[in-house]
């Protein structure tokens, strides 16, 4: 079976170094379980564009270059890589491309056939493909994400 996985709150850990990094750079108090909503300036207050600028300032922080694999992440891709192809289906942004690759390889080697990067967050432009479109182009069987959507 092909089986497609996302990255960011499926592999690695992104809410609670982000979380780390605002409470430091910003002075407040969020807590992991307060974000309940991809629409993270609705949270942490500002506009859209706000989060997109803080998000940014993240991702060139030791918060977001040390990030850790979700808790069982590892061991679980062990198992299927063992029985099913997997490939990563990512929306990640592309200042993040290296990264990605660097990371998957230090935690997950050659656990995954190939990586696709999906239409990321950052633009409003369709600059890629949704990651949906990714799914069917590639017959993924299953989707592993954290988003229904």
């Amino acid at each position: 079976m092909r089986i497609g996985v996302d990255i960011d709150d499926t592999l690695v850990d992104l809410v609670t170094p982000f979380t780390e990094f605002h409470n430091e750079a910003y002075g407040t108090s969020l807590r992991k379980a307060d974000f309940i909503t991809y629409a993270t300036w609705q949270i942490v207050g500002g506009t859209h564009e706000d989060d997109l600028r803080k998000f940014a300032e993240f991702d060139q922080t030791a918060h977001a270059k040390n990030m850790k694999p979700m808790d069982g992440a590892c061991a679980a891709i062990d198992v299927l890589s063992k029985v099913h192809e997997l490939c990563i289906i990512t929306a990640r942004p592309e200042s993040f491309v290296s990264e990605t690759h660097l990371w998957l390889r230090e935690h997950f080697p050659e656990k995954f056939k190939d990586i696709y990067f999906a239409q990321d967050y950052k633009t409003s432009a369709v600059t890629r493909q949704h990651k949906a479109d990714f799914v069917t182009q590639l017959g993924v069987h299953m989707f592993i994400d954290d988003n229904m959507r």
